[in-house]
């Protein structure tokens, strides 16, 4: 219960800020905080901050501990300090904005913004209340024995998995696994699991971890690391948008109208003075032959 409930709150926690970020521009006329919000000088400051924050990320050991200054700020775990999370709040909320007034006033000479912003925001809401349902567990499967009894790693407390593995084979030289995976309407595949050849179930992801042997028996175990992201999906799709608005921006960049200009052979427009030179050129003209 607890780890579907786990799995559902990002999910609902993203709809919510979504419904809410619609509200507040609904109300931007009447809401003075909303032009400082969608604003750019917001957006500058906010990019600032979480670059800076990123690079504490990069120089400072991820261990949790709570010494010092930087464990105290919460540095040493950034992904739950709450200085990370408000300024990654405050760069989701900026996004979010001006991707909600991209969709309201779309044009298709903004299709490459729109999708821009659309796939950043998408991504920075997923960042944002992703992880909370995040979760990595490790199972043992043992040889022709089904098991569905994980490790929640955060919380060390056994979860049942939506999914049996029964190991088949393994190969020591090749470090995979040949398993049964059994879904619980009783459907059943052989999969093949092997180092940086995961098998993606749903929004799971199974990971080949390391194994067990009896040398004496010859008999094998393997374990395996399963990786839940219910807003997996959501990454994928926003970097197709963010290809897409590149496409855009460079496909409507390339056709705009050349009005006034010379054709590609490089002719300049004619000018006044030209058609004048050749008004003059051609009296002359005249006035030669009626001498003649």
């Amino acid at each position: 219960m607890m780890l579907a409930f786990g799995h559902s709150f990002g999910l609902v926690a993203a709809l919510v800020y979504a419904c809410l970020m619609v509200g507040v521009y609904a109300m931007r006329d009447r809401w003075p905080l909303y032009r400082y919000l969608a604003g750019r000088k917001s957006c500058i400051i906010s990019i600032t901050i979480v670059l800076f924050l990123l690079l504490i990320f990069g120089l400072t050991p991820q261990d949790g501990s709570r010494d010092g200054i930087s464990g105290v700020l919460g540095f040493r775990n950034m992904s739950r300090s709450p200085i990370f999370i408000f300024a990654l709040f405050l760069l989701a909320t900026t996004v979010t904005l001006n991707t909600i007034e991209d969709i309201h006033r779309f044009t298709r000479h903004r299709l490459g913004v729109t999708c821009a912003h659309l796939g950043l925001s998408a991504i920075l809401v997923a960042g944002l209340f992703g992880t909370g349902g995040t979760v990595q567990a490790r199972i043992i499967a043992m040889m022709n024995e089904p098991n569905r009894q994980a490790l929640n790693e955060s919380t060390d407390e056994y979860v049942k998995l939506p999914f049996e593995l029964t190991l088949r084979d393994f190969s020591v030289y090749e470090y995979s696994s040949e398993v049964t995976l059994t879904l619980p309407d009783g459907r059943s595949s052989e999969i093949k699991i092997a180092v940086n050849h995961p098998a993606k179930v749903g929004s799971w992801w199974i990971y080949q971890s390391d194994y067990l042997s009896d040398t004496e028996r010859g008999e094998f175990a393997s374990i395996f690391k399963c990786v839940y992201s219910p807003l997996s999906e959501v990454f994928r799709i926003s970097l197709w948008l963010l290809l897409v608005s590149a496409a855009a921006m460079v496909f409507f960049s390339g056709f705009k109208p050349c009005i006034g200009k010379g054709s590609s052979s490089g002719n300049k427009p004619l000018e006044h003075s030209d058609l004048y030179a050749r008004d003059s050129s051609f009296e002359k003209f005249k006035e030669k032959e009626g001498r003649l």
